[in-house]
């Protein structure tokens, strides 16, 4: 009996969960944070740590107005800009915080979420 490699079971199961699973071919746009934040009644967008740095793109980006400072929800954000959109947030890069785009949401046919 043959038995099959961990590399090809990896890839193979990779593939079954890929292919169940939302998916999204190109980013439909940029986040603009601070129209975001001044939109929920903040001044601005700043960064709380370096711009590049190990998981920079998480957990990293605020709303601020004076001492009050909120995080930022990219997923929220991407939302409120593309309203027409079922979206989601993804960096490209998890160590840069300006990496963060915006994809639809569509199923594994290319059909798109209503």
């Amino acid at each position: 009996m043959k038995y099959l490699k961990p590399q090809v079971v990896a890839v193979f199961l990779g593939t079954v969960l890929f292919s169940t699973n939302v998916q999204a071919r190109e980013p439909i746009g940029d986040l603009n944070l601070s129209d975001y934040c001044e939109a929920q009644g903040f001044e601005s967008s700043q960064l709380s740590r370096k711009r590049v740095g190990t998981q920079a793109a998480y957990e990293n980006w605020f709303c601020v107005k004076g001492n009050n400072r909120k995080i930022i929800n990219l997923e929220s954000a991407c939302q409120w800009q593309y309203p027409n959109y079922q979206v989601f947030a993804w960096p490209f890069d998890p160590d840069d915080a300006y990496s963060w785009k915006c994809f639809e949401r569509i199923t594994p046919n290319n059909q798109r979420f209503k």
